[in-house]
């Protein structure tokens, strides 16, 4: 099928579809991501609130936000400190206004990631090392994760993974411990100049992605245009716009 083009929208897709005995045509195979743009209108967040961490608590009751880091945060007394939140947060312009929100990645990449980090959010997620120890320690009963067989399979796990991808990675807040973590949780002073630290960096590298993306969905058009225009001997289908009665 030569005309056919694939785009993947991370870059864990290709990987798992070669895993199961599908190779992709690398000249039609296409990685564009999330432009991360969300049209919730802004939720207006208490003054009080700002100062504090958000912990969004998913759904599931085997994410270690609620299994572990939630109980974690009452026995370290560090409530005061931190804003939880369940799914019903007010979207990524609510995380932007606090100072940093804890994610635990479950899948290689998220829609909350993209979005995020356009809206000026700062995640404080495990480092790579932190989070590979994080997975022998907890089973999927504690801690939910897609792709285990990534990690133990895969030593440049990172390259596919876009919570730690080189592209975002910099936009990050990470700990190597739980003491780390309760340091920075507890920390607002120093936390705050790195928060903004990050923050510029975050949307720059969103600047960055989306202008990829956006690129590559033009560069896409173009080539899909062409082929059609070599298959009907138009001159340019494109400038035609729809037209559902063209002769074969």
């Amino acid at each position: 099928m030569p005309h056919v083009w694939w785009v993947v929208n991370n870059p864990y897709e290709d990987l798992w579809i070669t895993k199961r005995g599908i190779q992709l045509p690398k000249d039609r195979l296409l990685l564009l991501r999330p432009v991360g743009i969300c049209l919730l209108p802004p939720t207006k967040l208490l003054t009080p609130e700002r100062s504090r961490v958000a912990l969004v608590q998913p759904s599931g009751p085997t994410h270690l936000e609620n299994t572990f880091i939630a109980p974690w945060i009452q026995d370290q007394n560090l409530a005061a400190y931190v804003r939880m939140y369940r799914q019903h947060y007010g979207g990524p312009t609510v995380l932007a206004m606090h100072r940093g929100v804890i994610t635990v990645p479950y899948q290689t990449s998220v829609m909350k990631m993209y979005e995020g980090l356009s809206a000026g959010a700062v995640f404080i997620i495990p480092s790579p090392t932190f989070f590979f120890s994080l997975l022998q320690q907890f089973n999927d009963t504690m801690m939910v994760f897609c792709c285990r067989g990534l990690i133990a399979d895969h030593k440049d796990w990172v390259n596919y993974f876009d919570w730690y991808h080189q592209d975002y990675i910099d936009s990050h807040i990470m700990y190597d411990s739980w003491q780390d973590l309760h340091d920075f949780i507890k920390d607002r002073e120093r936390s705050y100049k790195l928060i903004e630290q990050k923050r510029r960096i975050g949307l720059e590298a969103m600047r960055r992605s989306r202008a990829r993306t956006l690129e590559g969905y033009g560069n896409l058009y173009r080539a899909v245009s062409q082929q059609a225009c070599a298959q009907t001997q138009y001159g340019d289908v494109l400038s035609l716009g729809y037209r559902g009665h063209l002769p074969p």
